[in-house]
This record gives structure tokens, C-alpha cells and sequence, in this order.
């Protein structure tokens, strides 16, 4: 499953297993899933409790007909679903906003969307062949743009199916970083007990390698004694110095001190 493109870091294929690059991916994860709860919160209180019209409800307006509604819905689509990639910010959505959703004016189309969003994670996503996703890193400018939206009377139905579209896909990719969350705690958790396996194996095979010296040590100190240790010596000095009196290397009140 492909990782969906939060930002505009780099993550290798082996993210989930790299200790450094997961937890930085869950500090983006946790930021973009509470970015999400609020965006959510703040288009229920734009909606409130409207039902949202089907398309094929739609109505003509004074300046719309129900059909260009239809196609503006349609374009509003695309864009969230292209994970708002400036490609898909059509004039027909831009004129749309700008004219009957309660904005400021904007010198031109790009001056728009520039307010608003940003292309470049997008981008970076089709370049990484990441999944793009109307993650918050893109609607960076996403407070003051709900702020002004405005649902009005002669353009309630599709305005309002709009903020219901975006609601829709921004739940849903809360639950796919949600799932995503959950599948990199299994990951580092199975990771750690395996560590832990592979460090417990290898601490019993050194104990078993201590015990097996312990054991050949205590035989050795078993095997030393004052006078076995002396009496090998004696015989090679006596060996070494046949000419010597056998008396000068008498171990007679020696052997207590040497060990």
C-alpha cells in the first residue's frame, strides 16, 4: 500500500522498519490526522445541520443553472480528490468561489488557489509515487478559507455539497492515517521483539560460553595446590642447577605463602 504523501519529506521504502524515519512520519501523521479533526469540526459548523441535495436535485440559480452546478461539484471533485493539485483548480471553480462562496477578491485564478494551497506535495507525490491526498500540508491556508465560505441561499445545494465532498475525503483519509498509525505500531513492536529474541538468544549463548570456561577454571583451581605447584617447580630449578645443592631449593616453610 502506498504511503500517502503528508509533506514534502522523503521517506525510503524501509520507513517502517528505520526507527529515525518512523517516528519522524508519526509526528507528520499525528499532526495531519488532528489538522483533519479540526477542518472536520469546522465545516460541520458550516453545514450544521443541512442535509446535502443530490446533484440531481440541483436547481437553477439566477446565475447558474442546475447543469454548471453539476460540473462545478463535479470539478470541486477532482480537485479534492487529486489532493487539491493545481492542475485541477478549473477556471469554472475558481469563478465559482470567488463569486458565489463569500470571498475577497483575487487578482486571477493562480492568485487564488496560491492563497489557499500549495503544489509542490503533490507533485512531490506523483515524482515518489506516493498516494496524493487532500492532506492539510497543502491547504496550509485552510483557517481563513473556511472562515469566509459562505453557504448562500441561491447557491445552498451545491455549496453545501461541496463542503460535504470535502468532509467525506477528509474522514476517510483520517482513517487511512489512522491505518497507517496502527500498522507502524504492529511493525515497531514486532520489530522490538524480535531485537529483544535475537538479544536474549545471544545472551544465553554467552552465559552457556561462561559457564563452559567457569567450569574448566574450577578444575584448574581444583588441580592447584601449594606443594604440587612448588614440587614441579623444584625439580626444574634442581634440573636447570645440578650443581647445586639440593637443599637451596627447599620448599619447607615456603609452600603456605605461595598461594
Amino acid at each position: 500500500m502506498k504511503a500517502v504523501a503528508v509533506s514534502n519529506t522523503i521517506y525510503p521504502d524501509s520507513y517502517a522498519t528505520s526507527s529515525g524515519h518512523r517516528d519522524k512520519r508519526l509526528e507528520e501523521l499525528s499532526y495531519c490526522m488532528s489538522q483533519i479533526d479540526e477542518q472536520v469540526a469546522h465545516i460541520g459548523r458550516i453545514i450544521r445541520s443541512s442535509e446535502p441535495v443530490p446533484a440531481a436535485l440541483f436547481k437553477d440559480s439566477p446565475f447558474l443553472t442546475a447543469n454548471e452546478k453539476k460540473k462545478i461539484l463535479h470539478d470541486w471533485n477532482k480537485f479534492i480528490k487529486n489532493g487539491y493539485a493545481w492542475s485541477c483548480f478549473t477556471d469554472r471553480i475558481y469563478k465559482h468561489l470567488s463569486l458565489h462562496c463569500g470571498y475577497i477578491a483575487h487578482f486571477n485564478r493562480i492568485g487564488f488557489y496560491q492563497t489557499y494551497w500549495r503544489e509542490d506535495v503533490p507533485a512531490l507525490a506523483k515524482e515518489r509515487n506516493m498516494a496524493v491526498r487532500p492532506v492539510p500540508e497543502v491547504f496550509y491556508n485552510w483557517v481563513p478559507f473556511l472562515a469566509q465560505y459562505t453557504v448562500r441561499r441561491d447557491y445552498d445545494d451545491v455549496n453545501i455539497a461541496m463542503m460535504y465532498s470535502l468532509r467525506s475525503s477528509l474522514i476517510a483519509l483520517r482513517k487511512e492515517l489512522e491505518n497507517e498509525v496502527i500498522r507502524l505500531f504492529h511493525t515497531e513492536i514486532n520489530c522490538r521483539s524480535d531485537l529483544a529474541h535475537e538479544r536474549k538468544d545471544h545472551i544465553g549463548r554467552l552465559i552457556d560460553d561462561l559457564r563452559s570456561q567457569i567450569e574448566v577454571l574450577e578444575k584448574e583451581r581444583e588441580q592447584m595446590n601449594p606443594e604440587g605447584y612448588a614440587g614441579k617447580r623444584v625439580s626444574h630449578y634442581r634440573e636447570l642447577f645440578p650443581f647445586m645443592d639440593e637443599e637451596s631449593f627447599s620448599i619447607k616453610g615456603l609452600a603456605s605463602n605461595l598461594f
